[in-house]
């Protein structure tokens, strides 16, 4: 069979010309459809439903059910992960004793892959959409809707570990207040992991508009701002709008391509220069124990994880 397939789409007899052209076709149409029925089997319907032609959410509200089903695809974390794990294994003092805080625990990936090891883990995310969405995929987790920025939201001296990961930090207008949460709720020489980034220089693209054999950036001598993306249902864009004094608005954009609907994210983030939130997180009684950049994970050497320690 393959063989007689073989033969008639390398024939040139012109007489069979039309049955090439035909067979051709046919694998192609059957290709789109396999692609199709997998794509939709791993990520289910892309597209999202609003009767409104536009919608705008703002910061805490971007957060919904929709965000939160569609989040795993934008941001991939499953491969983060491994990348994190390794980290903190090899730059913190971890046992089968440790306490582990993820602040913007999201969809729960980090959570997971850290209870897999063993440890005793509590992940926490102000979208409640996310705690949801992170609970379905992974019930026996400990993750609930709190704001890290909330003092009373755990005991004092509860973890040995906090981290902040996922340029989370950068949600954050008052800085100060967090750091001095984590210093409230960890234990005396406890290690806290923060992601941080060089504001004017750090890979901007979205993790799905980064192919696994290449990135756009790589490829630019000027810094790439936007992403844009063709999925199956809607079209995505995600831009780094860079304003004054820190302040930088996220702007995403989905078009269902069934309607041309659009629902627009604006999300704001305060990113003062790492020496800055440094300078804040000594204030409030920590140390820098040392730091590496992710080129290894995302292929950015202008992103970075700082190991902060609790001083006594």
């Amino acid at each position: 069979m393959f063989s007689n397939l073989y033969s008639l789409l390398t024939t040139k007899n012109p007489n069979k010309m039309w049955l090439r052209i035909l067979v051709m076709l046919l694998i192609v149409i059957l290709g789109i459809t396999l692609y199709k029925q997998f794509y939709c089997s791993q990520f289910g319907k892309e597209g999202f439903e609003q009767k409104d032609k536009f919608i705008l959410k703002r910061d805490e509200y971007v957060y919904d059910n929709f965000y939160a089903e569609i989040y795993d695809k934008l941001h991939k974390p499953e491969n983060q992960v491994d990348y994190l794990l390794n980290f903190i294994d090899s730059n913190s003092q971890c046992s089968k004793e440790s306490v582990f805080l993820d602040v913007g625990s999201g969809t729960g990936d980090l959570v997971q892959k850290l209870k897999s090891k063993g440890y005793n883990v509590y992940g926490i995310d102000k979208s409640k959409a996310m705690v949801d969405k992170s609970e379905e995929k992974y019930p026996e987790n400990h993750c609930q809707c709190m704001n890290a920025c909330d003092p009373l939201a755990f005991e004092k001296s509860t973890f040995s570990h906090v981290l902040c990961v996922n340029k989370t930090i950068y949600e954050m207008e008052n800085k100060s207040m967090f750091f001095n949460n984590c210093y409230f709720w960890m234990k005396p020489g406890g290690y806290l992991i923060i992601h941080l980034v060089e504001p004017s220089k750090f890979d901007a693209t979205v993790s799905a508009g980064k192919s696994y054999i290449s990135n756009p950036q790589s490829y630019s001598k000027t810094r790439i701002t936007d992403t844009y993306i063709d999925f199956i249902d809607f079209n995505y864009r995600a831009k780094y709008d860079f304003k004054n004094d820190n302040i930088v608005i996220v702007k995403e954009t989905f078009t269902d391509a069934a309607t041309n609907n659009i629902r627009q994210n604006e999300l704001t983030m305060y990113m003062e220069p790492i020496e800055n939130i440094l300078k804040i997180a000594k204030t409030n009684g920590f140390i820098v124990q040392g730091k590496a950049n992710m080129k290894s994970m995302n292929g950015d050497e202008n992103q970075f994880l700082y190991i902060l320690e609790r001083t006594l």
